[in-house]
């Protein structure tokens, strides 16, 4: 039916066949909405500094997210699921590329790299800049 939206969720088997089924029959990507039981995996994940609008900066080490490190800042982020696929902790990124790790944000969203989840996103290099 055009313009119905599908939600599905699940362990990530389920989750890949059911898209790739969609996709083959020509559903559009913008209405299935995925919501996995546990995060992305993050391959070898390094620090990084995370320079803030106001010029303040924050180092986020390998072992921390980047909401733990900006709450460990002092720094109040609205947060809920800690594991990417809620999207309240949602940041504008004004620099820097970034490691989607979530199951919220769409291909446009991830390409455009306006916006991080700072829950399990990171930094591909050593900065990022926020509008924070």
């Amino acid at each position: 039916m055009i313009g119905t939206h599908i939600y599905v969720c699940g362990p990530d088997s389920f989750i890949t066949s059911f898209t790739e089924a969609a996709n083959g029959i020509g559903y559009p990507k913008s209405s299935v909405h995925i919501e996995r039981f546990t995060p992305t995996q993050i391959k070898m994940p390094s620090s990084f500094q995370v320079t803030l609008s106001s010029g303040e900066r924050v180092q986020v080490s390998k072992e921390q997210s980047l909401l733990d490190a900006l709450l460990e800042a002092g720094k109040r982020i609205p947060y809920s699921c800690r594991v990417g696929r809620c999207g309240t902790c949602e940041l504008k990124v004004l620099e820097g590329e970034i490691e989607h790790h979530d199951s919220f944000l769409s291909e446009e969203q991830r390409k455009s790299n306006h916006v991080i989840l700072s829950c399990v996103s990171r930094a591909k290099a050593d900065k990022l800049t926020l509008d924070f």
